[in-house]
């Protein structure tokens, strides 16, 4: 079997991933990009989906209709770097069995009767090579769209998400617009989730889906995104969302005044890589970089609080929260009660990310969990809370605890303010 050649990482960069140097692109038609299927896809055959229609875009079919392409050409638009391949055979398998509404946000003028088709009706591989064929509604508009998309698989690959890929790309479609179109909140919610829902209400889209594709796709794709609700009376209708372009990342020769320096620096020496450091110049003002310094070092003198295990997280957590602005809060007498609703607010926080977290591990590939069962096992010193291929239900608890912690942090205050003012809509 063909093996993938990898590039030679840049000077001076360490190869522990292998970083493609140019954009992976490929236009996709906005039938497919807007369209619903009928049950939720998994990340990984987003990721599928992509990689076929790209190859159909470049390349040409045989006489038959069938379109074909290397194996080792799909592992790389993938990412994927594991061993079972039985994993995205199955995956390939399962994704044939989807049905797709297209086209679901049509203007009038584009609006024809309601077309549903599979998108891959046949597929076959065998050692080197996937071929397969694309149905017949979408032949046309997959292989020279008129009103695309254009995506990027790079950037696909940075996701831990399946919705968060489907988000992306609804909002990169109209990155030069500077705004999305306004859709009502449950087509938005099929083209991300499928058509067989769970999600009935949209507090609870937006709390269990929305919010957390929002902060992938801020936190790791080219573009940042605000979300905009538009009500009917207190009735959320209508979902639109900004969409900027984030700014390129600051060349060390770009960085030309002594002070951008010592601020590279000094993230450096709290663990901060220096690519990230320079992208952080370009993201916030320079105030804010240095309180959040200054906060994180505060908190790394105060012997009393125990020693701080992550100061690069603490800092990016002082930061995205301001902990470090110049304005002295002085913390209001607590009673009794106050203690009370505070532990029962974080418990009830607990649970909710815990049950994130499990749906989160739900979507990765085999190979990410069992990099991340086995960072668990190894800090994990009490033998029965170990998870196994047969977790108990305490280990299993255990296990979805930790690994909240680990993806998200510790809860803020602002997280758990938030959390709060959800509970108490819901009783409204």
């Amino acid at each position: 079997m063909s093996t993938l050649q990898k590039q030679k990482p840049p000077r001076g960069q360490i190869a522990l991933f292998q970083v493609s140097e140019v954009p992976n692109q490929y236009r996709k038609a906005v039938q497919v990009l807007h369209s619903k299927p009928t049950k939720q896809l998994t990340l990984l055959q987003r990721k599928i989906m992509n990689s076929w229609l790209k190859n159909a875009v470049d390349t040409k079919p045989n006489e038959n209709g069938w379109w074909t392409i290397p194996i080792a050409t799909v592992l790389k638009d993938l990412d994927f770097n594991s061993h079972n391949r039985d994993h995205l055979k199955q995956s390939a398998l399962e994704l044939m069995s989807v049905v797709f509404e297209w086209d679901l946000l049509a203007s009038e003028d584009r609006r024809v009767n309601w077309k549903a088709s599979v998108l891959f009706p046949e597929v076959e591989s065998d050692d080197r090579f996937i071929r397969y064929q694309i149905s017949s509604q979408m032949l046309s508009v997959v292989k020279e769209p008129s009103i695309y998309a254009l995506i990027d698989l790079n950037i696909q690959n940075k996701f831990k998400r399946a919705t968060s890929v489907a988000l992306y790309e609804f909002c990169f479609r109209y990155e030069k617009l500077k705004a999305t179109k306004a859709v009502g909140w449950t087509v938005l919610r099929d083209m991300m989730v499928g058509g067989s829902s769970s999600y009935k209400e949209y507090k609870y889209f937006k709390a269990k889906v929305l919010k957390h594709a929002i902060f992938e796709i801020n936190t790791h794709s080219n573009i940042s995104i605000e979300l905009i609700e538009h009500k009917l009376g207190r009735v959320v209708q209508d979902l639109e969302f900004t969409v900027e372009r984030k700014k390129l990342d600051l060349p060390v020769s770009e960085i030309q005044n002594e002070d951008q320096l010592n601020l590279v620096g000094q993230m450096g020496e709290l663990g901060v890589p220096q690519s990230e450091a320079k992208k952080l110049l370009t993201k916030f003002d320079q105030p804010l970089l240095v309180g959040a310094i200054d906060y994180t070092r505060k908190r790394m003198a105060d012997t009393t609080s125990g020693e701080l295990e992550n100061p690069g997280a603490y800092f990016r957590a002082a930061l995205n929260n301001g902990w470090g602005a110049p304005v002295e809060v002085k913390p209001a007498k607590s009673d009794q009660r106050k203690n009370d609703f505070n532990i029962k607010l974080l418990e009830r926080y607990n649970l909710s990310q815990q049950s994130e977290a499990e749906k989160y591990f739900n979507e990765l590939n085999k190979e990410d969990q069992s990099i991340l069962m086995d960072r668990y096992n190894q800090q994990q010193e009490v033998a029965s809370l170990k998870v196994k291929t047969k977790a108990t239900k305490a280990s299993k608890v255990a296990f979805f605890q930790w690994l909240a912690i680990d993806t998200w942090g510790q809860p803020t205050q602002e997280d758990l303010l938030n959390f709060a003012t959800a509970l108490l809509r819901e009783r409204l």
